[in-house]
Protein backbone atom coordinates (compact mmCIF):
# COMPACT_ATOMS: atom_id res chain seq x y z
CA UNK A 1 0.00 0.00 0.00
CA UNK A 2 2.60 2.20 0.82
CA UNK A 3 4.37 1.45 -2.57
CA UNK A 4 1.43 2.23 -4.50
CA UNK A 5 0.55 5.39 -2.54
CA UNK A 6 4.35 6.65 -3.17
CA UNK A 7 3.82 5.42 -7.23
CA UNK A 8 0.51 7.24 -7.60
CA UNK A 9 1.77 10.49 -5.64
CA UNK A 10 4.27 10.51 -8.20
CA UNK A 11 2.97 9.98 -11.25
CA UNK A 12 0.72 12.94 -9.62
CA UNK A 13 3.81 15.35 -9.20
CA UNK A 14 4.87 14.48 -12.86
CA UNK A 15 1.16 15.47 -14.04
CA UNK A 16 1.01 18.66 -12.52
CA UNK A 17 4.29 19.51 -13.53
CA UNK A 18 3.61 19.20 -16.93
CA UNK A 19 0.14 21.84 -16.70
CA UNK A 20 0.40 24.87 -18.09
CA UNK A 21 1.57 28.20 -15.79
CA UNK A 22 -0.54 30.56 -14.97
CA UNK A 23 0.12 34.10 -16.15
CA UNK A 24 -1.22 37.26 -14.91
CA UNK A 25 -3.42 38.89 -17.64
CA UNK A 26 -1.86 41.83 -19.37
CA UNK A 27 1.46 39.84 -19.76
CA UNK A 28 2.87 39.53 -23.67
CA UNK A 29 3.09 36.45 -25.56
CA UNK A 30 6.61 35.27 -26.80
CA UNK A 31 5.37 34.51 -30.29
CA UNK A 32 8.05 34.94 -33.10
CA UNK A 33 5.10 35.47 -35.67
CA UNK A 34 3.74 38.59 -33.62
CA UNK A 35 7.71 39.63 -34.14
CA UNK A 36 7.75 39.56 -37.50
CA UNK A 37 4.03 41.08 -38.22
CA UNK A 38 5.53 44.03 -36.55
CA UNK A 39 8.68 44.52 -38.26
CA UNK A 40 7.22 44.12 -41.44
CA UNK A 41 4.42 47.30 -40.62
CA UNK A 42 7.55 49.14 -39.77
CA UNK A 43 8.52 48.80 -43.22
CA UNK A 44 6.07 48.97 -44.31
CA UNK A 45 5.52 52.29 -42.91
CA UNK A 46 8.94 53.88 -43.73
CA UNK A 47 8.41 53.10 -47.35
CA UNK A 48 5.16 55.06 -47.26
CA UNK A 49 7.29 57.93 -45.43
CA UNK A 50 9.97 57.91 -48.12
CA UNK A 51 7.41 57.85 -50.65
CA UNK A 52 5.79 60.92 -49.48
CA UNK A 53 8.84 62.90 -49.41
CA UNK A 54 9.76 62.27 -52.59
CA UNK A 55 6.35 63.65 -53.84
CA UNK A 56 6.70 66.37 -51.79
CA UNK A 57 10.63 66.81 -53.41
CA UNK A 58 9.00 66.50 -56.92
CA UNK A 59 6.28 68.89 -56.24
CA UNK A 60 8.57 71.91 -55.12
CA UNK A 61 10.64 71.32 -58.32
CA UNK A 62 8.20 70.99 -59.89
CA UNK A 63 6.73 74.29 -58.67
CA UNK A 64 9.60 75.87 -58.73
CA UNK A 65 10.57 74.90 -62.58
CA UNK A 66 6.90 76.64 -63.32
CA UNK A 67 7.98 80.12 -61.47
CA UNK A 68 10.97 80.41 -63.43
CA UNK A 69 9.15 79.18 -66.56
CA UNK A 70 6.40 82.27 -65.77
CA UNK A 71 9.68 84.69 -65.06
CA UNK A 72 11.09 84.00 -68.00
CA UNK A 73 8.33 84.70 -70.05
CA UNK A 74 7.46 88.22 -67.85
CA UNK A 75 10.72 89.00 -68.44
CA UNK A 76 10.22 88.09 -72.43
CA UNK A 77 7.29 90.08 -72.56
CA UNK A 78 8.88 93.24 -70.91
CA UNK A 79 11.61 93.08 -73.60
CA UNK A 80 9.07 93.19 -76.35
CA UNK A 81 7.50 96.37 -74.85
CA UNK A 82 10.88 98.08 -75.21
CA UNK A 83 12.94 98.45 -78.21
CA UNK A 84 16.49 96.52 -77.53
CA UNK A 85 19.60 98.14 -79.06
CA UNK A 86 17.98 100.82 -81.10
CA UNK A 87 16.35 103.84 -81.97
CA UNK A 88 12.52 103.87 -82.49
CA UNK A 89 11.40 106.53 -84.11
CA UNK A 90 7.54 107.22 -84.19
CA UNK A 91 4.71 109.38 -85.82
CA UNK A 92 2.71 110.49 -83.16
CA UNK A 93 0.46 113.17 -84.45
CA UNK A 94 0.19 115.76 -87.30
CA UNK A 95 -1.42 119.33 -87.08
CA UNK A 96 -2.08 121.03 -90.64
CA UNK A 97 -1.24 125.15 -90.22
CA UNK A 98 -1.69 128.25 -92.22
CA UNK A 99 0.26 127.15 -95.25
CA UNK A 100 2.01 124.62 -93.15
CA UNK A 101 2.00 121.36 -91.61
CA UNK A 102 3.69 120.11 -88.05
CA UNK A 103 4.78 116.50 -87.18
CA UNK A 104 5.05 115.39 -83.85
CA UNK A 105 7.68 112.31 -83.77
CA UNK A 106 7.62 110.40 -80.04
CA UNK A 107 11.57 108.77 -80.64
CA UNK A 108 13.29 106.51 -78.00
CA UNK A 109 16.91 105.37 -77.51
CA UNK A 110 16.79 101.91 -76.49
CA UNK A 111 20.90 101.16 -76.67
CA UNK A 112 22.29 100.98 -73.46
CA UNK A 113 24.25 104.31 -73.61
CA UNK A 114 23.35 108.13 -74.47
CA UNK A 115 23.49 109.55 -78.03
CA UNK A 116 24.26 113.16 -77.73
CA UNK A 117 23.34 114.42 -80.74
CA UNK A 118 21.40 113.07 -83.73
CA UNK A 119 20.13 114.45 -86.84
CA UNK A 120 18.67 112.81 -89.57
CA UNK A 121 18.28 112.95 -93.54
CA UNK A 122 14.55 112.93 -94.13
CA UNK A 123 12.58 113.17 -97.31
CA UNK A 124 9.05 113.84 -97.75
CA UNK A 125 6.60 112.68 -100.14
CA UNK A 126 3.68 114.47 -101.65
CA UNK A 127 0.26 112.86 -102.04
CA UNK A 128 0.96 111.75 -105.56
CA UNK A 129 3.78 110.14 -104.25
CA UNK A 130 6.56 112.33 -105.77
CA UNK A 131 9.60 113.66 -103.66
CA UNK A 132 8.85 116.89 -102.44
CA UNK A 133 11.46 117.80 -100.63
CA UNK A 134 14.90 116.92 -99.03
CA UNK A 135 15.64 118.50 -95.18
CA UNK A 136 17.33 117.31 -92.15
CA UNK A 137 15.66 116.73 -89.06
CA UNK A 138 17.46 117.60 -85.30
CA UNK A 139 16.58 115.42 -82.94
CA UNK A 140 19.65 116.52 -80.34
CA UNK A 141 20.14 114.51 -77.57
CA UNK A 142 18.55 111.54 -76.63
CA UNK A 143 19.00 109.69 -72.97
CA UNK A 144 18.83 106.15 -72.73
CA UNK A 145 15.74 103.96 -72.55
CA UNK A 146 13.56 107.61 -72.19
CA UNK A 147 11.29 109.19 -74.41
CA UNK A 148 11.24 112.21 -76.16
CA UNK A 149 8.89 114.33 -78.43
CA UNK A 150 10.37 116.19 -81.58
CA UNK A 151 8.08 118.73 -83.32
CA UNK A 152 9.03 119.89 -86.98
CA UNK A 153 7.18 122.60 -88.82
CA UNK A 154 7.14 122.32 -92.75
CA UNK A 155 6.67 125.26 -94.61
CA UNK A 156 4.64 125.35 -98.18
CA UNK A 157 2.48 122.09 -97.26
CA UNK A 158 -0.50 120.82 -95.25
CA UNK A 159 -0.52 117.83 -93.36
CA UNK A 160 -3.51 116.19 -96.21
CA UNK A 161 -0.59 116.94 -98.86
CA UNK A 162 2.10 114.45 -97.41
CA UNK A 163 2.17 110.77 -98.13
CA UNK A 164 4.96 109.55 -96.70
CA UNK A 165 7.86 110.41 -94.41
CA UNK A 166 11.58 108.84 -95.72
CA UNK A 167 14.16 108.51 -93.13
CA UNK A 168 17.31 108.66 -95.43
CA UNK A 169 19.67 107.71 -92.75
CA UNK A 170 21.83 109.33 -90.35
CA UNK A 171 23.52 112.43 -91.22
CA UNK A 172 24.69 113.11 -87.75
CA UNK A 173 25.38 110.80 -85.17
CA UNK A 174 27.33 111.66 -81.71
CA UNK A 175 27.04 108.71 -79.70
CA UNK A 176 30.78 107.95 -77.73
CA UNK A 177 29.95 104.98 -76.01
CA UNK A 178 28.09 103.17 -78.53
CA UNK A 179 28.50 101.86 -82.12
CA UNK A 180 29.35 104.47 -85.00
CA UNK A 181 26.10 102.85 -87.15
CA UNK A 182 24.05 103.03 -83.27
CA UNK A 183 21.99 105.69 -85.17
CA UNK A 184 20.77 103.84 -87.89
CA UNK A 185 21.30 99.96 -87.16
CA UNK A 186 17.65 98.14 -86.03
CA UNK A 187 15.99 101.69 -86.72
CA UNK A 188 12.64 101.13 -85.39
CA UNK A 189 9.84 103.18 -87.52
CA UNK A 190 5.61 103.87 -86.71
CA UNK A 191 3.03 105.87 -87.42
CA UNK A 192 -0.25 106.21 -85.73
CA UNK A 193 -1.55 109.03 -88.75
CA UNK A 194 -2.04 107.94 -92.07
CA UNK A 195 1.00 109.32 -92.98
CA UNK A 196 3.74 106.44 -94.24
CA UNK A 197 6.93 106.47 -92.40
CA UNK A 198 9.50 104.25 -93.96
CA UNK A 199 13.70 103.79 -93.58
Amino acid sequence: MDRSTSAGGDRHEILANRKPQARSRGAPIADPNCECTTQRISVKQARCSHMRKMQMTTIRMMTAAIAACLGFATGAVAQDEKPGGAVQIELNAVKSNEGSCTLTFLVTNGHAGPIEKVVYETVLFDSAGQVDRLTLFDFGTLPSGRPRVRQFSIPGITCDDLSRVLINGASTCQAPDLAESACEAGLILETRTGIEVIG
